[in-house]
């Protein structure tokens, strides 16, 4: 692999390790402390997700190895009623889905964007773990952060950007 996509690639992981780290911890911390740390490791992720490269997949039969959606579905509540309880008042926003057209906010949880971004990166981090940096793998990591994580953790970031520069969450 050229070293320039080495990079990328480690940066991503160092990303997705740290936002992980920090969600696996979020009960050891102050609420105040949570949302600064938060607001850097959303930061740095989307930058990490941003510069990973364009590349056409290996093979034609892509296999996703996330389990039964059942199983997804039980992980991502599990983590949301947690984080839940640790954003306390802070959890709901106001999002709107299409930003290019005029529409109606509606509600959004961030303990969900956090949550869905979360089990996303856990995926990706296991199949790298896996099969390393294949073109299968890094067309995949790309596809996540393009049309699920991306979206998700764009929205916790600006939520999290408001509570802690806008509302200066005071510490607990």
């Amino acid at each position: 692999m050229e070293d320039s996509l080495q990079r990328v690639v480690e940066r991503y992981i160092r990303a997705a390790e740290s936002f992980c780290g920090l969600i696996d911890s979020a009960r050891a911390v102050s609420r105040s402390a949570f949302l600064s740390r938060l607001h850097v490791a959303l930061a740095e992720l989307l930058i990490a997700g941003v510069q990973l490269p364009f590349r056409e997949p290996d093979t034609e039969e892509l296999s996703g190895e996330a389990g039964s959606p059942s199983r997804w579905a039980q992980q991502v509540t599990s983590l949301e009623v947690k984080l839940r309880d640790t954003l306390g008042p802070n959890e709901l926003y106001w999002a709107v889905f299409d930003p290019s057209e005029k529409q109606e906010p509606v509600q959004a949880s961030l303990a969900t964007d956090l949550a869905e971004v979360y089990w996303d990166l856990k995926e990706d981090l296991s199949l790298l773990e896996k099969h390393g940096p294949t073109g299968d793998v890094i067309w995949g990591l790309r596809e996540s952060f393009r049309e699920h994580w991306g979206r998700h953790g764009v929205g916790a970031l600006g939520a999290v950007h408001h509570l802690v520069c806008l509302e200066a969450i005071e510490p607990e």
